[in-house]
């Protein structure tokens, strides 16, 4: 896909797909989706602030997760392992923030406050969020028929969080299920 036309709506065709290019038909969601990662390092996407850091977000699955969701999706110790998002020490730095401070995590899919985590082995650039309800409001629901979401290298931005609070997953899902 390489186009270098700065506003998609060039390429409309129809309300439900577009055309780029060749005759390869790209749904509405995969396009815009490229379109903004592709231009959210120079484009303030979804931020009213301009003070973030650019990361590549992944997810996944991981032991302190597993075993809290045993206990239920409503415990505290299930909301401890999953609402945080983990980067290095340069990531927090550049943030101004301390672990265990609330960070924004904002995608083309839509933000959410989690607690930062320090993580010693992750690379400057590339933050982690577990699997579960806080990863799942800032990465696309589209699995693009193949059952799984990408939710592997999604263009993120983190933001400091200070003055903002972590949702329990209640409050979380009904803000989700509301829009608000």
């Amino acid at each position: 896909m390489g186009f270098s036309h700065p506003h998609p709506s060039h390429y409309w065709s129809d309300m439900t797909s577009l055309v780029i290019c060749s005759d390869i038909p790209v749904d509405t969601k995969t396009l815009i989706s490229w379109f903004f990662s592709r231009f959210l390092n120079s484009w303030p996407v979804l931020s009213m602030s301009n003070v973030g850091v650019n990361v590549i977000l992944t997810s996944g699955r991981t032991l302190k997760q597993g075993k809290a969701m045993e206990l239920g999706k409503l415990n505290q110790e299930y909301i401890d392992a999953v609402a945080i998002c983990e980067m290095d020490s340069t990531t927090l730095e550049s943030l101004g923030i301390e672990a265990g401070d609330p960070v924004r995590v904002e995608t083309v899919f839509g933000s959410v406050v989690v607690h930062s985590s320090l993580d010693r082995r992750a690379e400057p650039g590339v933050a982690f969020i577990p699997c579960g309800p806080y990863a799942n409001a800032v990465t696309d629901s589209d699995t693009l028929e193949s059952g799984m979401p990408a939710f592997k290298a999604l263009d993120a931005k983190l933001f400091p969080a200070k003055s903002q609070s972590v949702l329990n997953t209640e409050e979380l899902l009904k803000q989700m299920v509301e829009g608000s």
